[in-house]
């Protein structure tokens, strides 16, 4: 047996055996230097050494398989993917923060947070929320301002939940969002997201005016999905689309 008989490249894409393969081929090649009676059981000190190398053999193979397929948009992954998918004109939606109003009640002129270190209010679900640096407690007693959570994503917050605060200041005495829940972010886009999203967008250059539509729209922002339907008769079809035109359900 051959190394190139554990991993190779062929028609039909790449191939990596087992680590026990490994393992037996390396152990093999040692005999053929040592003789056949050499003792490389794992008890051994040769025999752990053996397989070691073995495992190094194998984790090769395999970080070949995580390249090889890193040149495909079906098989990458992360920021392999974030490279490939550029090709077609695109880019991983990026995460962003949820906001939420926060009603603040304190003392007047006590000001909230530093740069670097903003103050901070915390709801039942132990989420934080970072109020802008240097908001300054008018002569009312209160204020209400826009706080961002901490980590990114569709973090949610109900009303009169975020009503904690976890950086105690002087003359800041009570917070609370009454007026609304939080305007919930969203995630990062997932590798399948992103896959589903680079397969409709190579429908761009196509020669139909409803396949190029329809890959245009899916690459706006704020688009997660689309589909779009065609009515190439003289009349209003079943689903109300007008004569000789296209919708678009986004």
């Amino acid at each position: 047996m051959n190394i190139s008989d554990l991993v190779y490249i062929d028609d039909t894409g790449y191939h990596f055996s087992d680590y026990p393969a490994f393992l037996a081929w390396i152990q093999d090649q040692y005999r053929l230097i040592y003789g056949a009676d050499v003792y490389i059981e794992p008890d051994s000190q040769d025999g752990q050494f053996l397989a070691i190398l073995a495992l190094a053999l194998y984790d090769t193979a395999a970080l070949g398989a995580s390249v090889f397929n890193s040149f495909s948009p079906s098989t990458a992954q992360g920021v392999g993917l974030s490279r490939n998918v550029k090709i077609n004109g695109l880019n991983r939606r990026a995460a962003t923060f949820s906001t939420v109003d926060l009603l603040i009640t304190g003392q007047a002129g006590t000001v909230l947070g530093v740069i670097g270190a903003p103050a901070v209010a915390i709801d039942t679900l132990e989420q934080k929320w970072n109020i802008p640096v240097g908001t300054t407690i008018p002569g009312g007693g209160t204020i209400t301002v826009t706080a961002t959570a901490q980590e990114a994503g569709a973090v949610q917050a109900a009303v009169n939940t975020v009503n904690r605060i976890f950086t105690p200041t002087r003359g800041w005495q009570a917070v609370n969002n009454p007026s609304g829940a939080a305007t919930a972010g969203v995630d990062a886009e997932t590798d399948a997201e992103l896959r589903a999203r680079q397969a409709i967008s190579t429908a761009n250059p196509s020669q139909t005016v409803l396949q190029g539509t329809q890959g245009a729209v899916a690459n706006l922002d704020g688009v997660t999905r689309c589909l779009a339907y065609e009515n190439d008769t003289g009349s209003t079809n079943g689903d109300g689309i007008p004569a000789h035109s296209i919708s678009v359900v986004v």
